[in-house]
């Protein structure tokens, strides 16, 4: 029975929304972190809902809560000038034990552990994750403003000055990160083995890459992987096109002379710094939680042969279910399991989640946001991530399956892109995206591809269809069907 107390907060607030593959076991990590934020900082997530079914989640926040903990970080940023620096060192320092665990962990051999021991590694694990998860995660309000507020400090800068001129590309430039990202970081060591072994690399090698990659596709549906096709296809592409390193003192240089032309004030410039201190933060715990993936993916294969029971059921136990299921033998209804497959919720409040079975269309219904209505329109309008203008069909990519039928030159719509649809972004004409700002996944890579890319549209991929003929002009941040 819900009570009078949830339906009257789910009804009142406006809702965000993203919608990616994901099941239980695996997207129940991020969002128990979120559920602890408020350990860490005065402004938090009070409720966060995930509607998830047959590999695919709803996710929605309380719109105010975005932008209440973006606007506190933006005041600390203005206060304290290394506030983003500060945060990000001190985090990087103490994932150090995590990846200890982590390395420790998968060096052994499953299979020589009993149940109990697994679990309580695991445990371990997963609880040296959460308040690294729960400190990082406050970035999801942090990227739903940032583009607003660089925006809003950049155009007045501009006016003041007389720079208008320099609007569009000072949005890039200030918005770029000097950071390699984690793929980037994959496909250069890759590229690194190829120029010394050339496309016949040893077996040991190859095999050591995959080891120490395994984790680079993950996603939260536990779908994504990097395999030996992968590898040899990039080592292919090399052969034609040389892998270019990102090139950290140009992109600097260019953010100085961008700020000396604007006149830029301090502010501006302390938070343009900032936003690339947090796109790497966002990148680095992106990495930490596909590596959590990664033990779970091995634990769940080995389980599924121990406990006699399909994997994709296993899917939708939470961690804490499987955790009590290996140590104490607390074993979870195959049906109830069948269920959840179907219909469950994750709930996530102040220092709590749960994973609930009841009640889940009743929830659904009382969800409400402010872009249901979107019928006959031709032209949306977004946040400009990457300059461009071009033209070329839709192709709706909202998980991996969707890639399959993807062409050179289409142009990829998404709630939010993310490292697995990195196959299909390589071949995209441009990238438009539901939700996100200027620090998301789909900013950052539309920059490294060098690619036309508007984010934050809200509504873009209920708006369009496959097969559409669009023009995306990301000088302006707007896309419209134009057949």
């Amino acid at each position: 029975m819900l009570s009078n107390q949830l339906q009257n907060k789910i009804k009142k607030n406006f809702w965000s929304h993203e919608i990616l593959e994901a099941v239980p076991f695996y997207i129940f990590q991020p969002a128990e972190s979120e559920a602890y934020i408020n350990k860490y900082y005065p402004v938090y997530f009070s409720l966060v809902i995930g509607f998830i079914s047959f590999g695919n989640v709803s996710w929605h926040y309380i719109e105010k809560e975005q932008e209440e903990i973006a606007q506190y970080l933006v005041d600390k940023i203005k206060r304290n000038k290394n506030y983003s620096l500060l945060l990000l060192n001190r985090w990087l320092k103490d994932s150090k034990n995590f990846y200890r665990l982590y390395n420790q962990m998968m060096r052994g051999d499953f299979g020589v552990y009993t149940d109990k021991e697994l679990g309580s590694d695991f445990n371990t694990l997963y609880n040296c994750f959460l308040p690294l998860g729960a400190r990082s995660f406050v970035l999801e309000g942090f990227s739903f403003k940032a583009d607003v507020v660089l925006e809003k400090m950049l155009r007045e800068t501009v006016k003041h000055n007389n720079r208008e001129d320099l609007y569009e590309q000072a949005l890039i430039v200030l918005s770029s990160t000097t950071h390699e990202s984690f793929l980037q970081e994959a496909e250069q060591k890759l590229y690194s083995l190829y120029k010394k072994y050339s496309d016949n690399l040893p077996e040991k090698v190859l095999n050591r890459y995959l080891s120490d990659y395994a984790w680079v596709h993950n996603n939260y549906a536990g779908t994504g992987s990097l395999d030996r096709k992968w590898v040899l296809e990039q080592i292919k592409e090399f052969k034609y096109k040389a892998l270019q390193k990102l090139n950290k003192a140009k992109i600097i240089s260019e953010r100085n002379s961008i700020f000396k032309k604007i006149k830029a004030s301090s502010d501006l410039m302390n938070f343009s710094r900032a936003i690339d201190d947090f796109m790497f933060w966002q990148d680095q715990r992106k990495k930490m939680v596909f590596h959590v993936i990664e033990v779970q993916k091995k634990l769940l294969v080995e389980f599924s042969k121990r406990w006699k029971i399909e994997k994709n059921l296993l899917e939708y136990l939470s961690p804490a279910e499987f955790v009590s299921w290996a140590r104490h033998g607390k074993m979870i209804d195959r049906k109830k399991l069948l269920s959840r497959q179907k219909n469950c919720c994750i709930m996530v409040a102040k220092n709590n989640i749960s994973l609930i079975d009841k009640d889940v269309v009743k929830i659904k219904k009382l969800i409400t946001t402010k872009y249901s209505r979107i019928e006959n329109r031709q032209e949306l309008k977004g946040s400009v991530a990457n300059l461009g203008k071009v033209s070329g069909r839709v192709k709706i990519v909202l998980k991996v399956k969707d890639m399959e039928n993807f062409k050179s030159g289409d142009i990829l719509i998404s709630s939010m892109t993310r490292p697995d649809m990195t196959p299909a972004l390589k071949k995209a004409a441009a990238v438009v995206t539901d939700d996100g700002g200027i620090t998301c996944h789909a900013a950052i890579i539309s920059r490294e591809l060098n690619i036309p890319c508007i984010v934050g549209t809200k509504v873009a991929t209920r708006v369009f269809k496959d097969g559409d003929l669009v023009e995306v002009d990301a000088n302006h941040g707007i896309i419209k069907t134009i057949e």
